[in-house]
């Protein structure tokens, strides 16, 4: 997510650089309309000044969120709950820059009066539950079978089962080390998560598909790729019990833990209900 992040962040930048003019123009507008009416000193002056500023800043939320949005759609970026956090995180960087920055103009214009921040303050209030609220939606609506795998299973109920998995990814391919140790805890996460699915803590693989066909629950499709982990499984020395003599080879391996993370997305949808 840091590459979408940075392409957020430059355009933002870009887009505040132009603003600049018209946030200008607008205080200039707020300054000369009390000039002219001979009120610049008045009361009301700091506090018009500063709703223009909120303004301004309502319309940088709207637009900075915006290019967030499109930037992640560009980059076919998922939804996922760790990617809106990396979003919401920046956008509300950029809006305490945006703070400072446009305070410093109203400075420029206030002519030595104090500053009021009550309408900024609001605005940043307004932004900060808006994009809550737009990002948890956007995270809600996400097709979760394009979720990374690794953080379907970030919740504490799969912590046995990210644990096995996380060990067959980074322990494949890893030069000098033997593909079926891989294997053996990619189809060990398969194994757990369809204990947590079925509510049957040691039952083994074998026995959970006998048990998924008889309750119905996975169409025969679904059936046969776990039947041909299992099998795999049993047949390889170093993985399952009663193996054959011939040691898998990294191919092997390969193909049995693209089985076992489409295994674990099947199950990980079912346990979704």
């Amino acid at each position: 997510m840091e590459p979408v992040t940075q392409h957020i962040a430059t355009l933002i930048a870009a887009e505040r650089s132009a603003r600049q003019h018209s946030v200008a123009q607008a205080f200039r507008t707020v300054r000369d309309d009390y000039t002219r009416r001979g009120a610049l000193g008045m009361g009301q002056f700091p506090t018009d000044l500063d709703a223009a500023a909120a303004a301004e800043l309502d319309v940088r939320a709207h637009r900075w969120l915006a290019i967030a949005v499109q930037s992640v759609a560009t980059a076919r970026g998922a939804w996922t709950t760790k990617n809106a956090e990396a979003v919401e995180a920046l956008l509300r960087s950029e809006l305490a820059r945006d703070w400072e920055q446009l305070q410093q103009s109203e400075r420029q214009f206030s002519g030595g009066r104090d500053i009021v921040i009550s309408a900024r303050h609001s605005a940043l209030e307004r932004a900060s539950m808006r994009r809550t609220a737009e990002l948890q939606l956007l995270v809600q609506a996400q097709d979760q079978s394009v979720v990374p795998l690794a953080e379907r299973l970030a919740a504490p109920r799969y912590v046995a089962v990210a644990g096995a998995w996380e060990s067959a990814r980074s322990g494949f391919p890893r030069v000098g080390e033997d593909p079926a140790l891989a294997a053996r805890s990619a189809t060990g996460a398969v194994e757990e998560l369809a204990r947590i699915v079925l509510g049957a803590p040691k039952i083994t693989l074998g026995d959970a598909i006998k048990d998924f066909r008889r309750q119905q629950r996975l169409p025969a499709p679904a059936l046969k790729g776990l039947e041909e982990l299992w099998a795999l499984r049993s047949d390889t020395p170093g993985v399952g019990h009663g193996a054959a003599a011939k040691e898998m080879d990294a191919a092997h391996a390969r193909y049995l833990l693209d089985i076992a993370e489409a295994a674990l997305q099947l199950l990980l949808a079912l346990d979704a209900g």
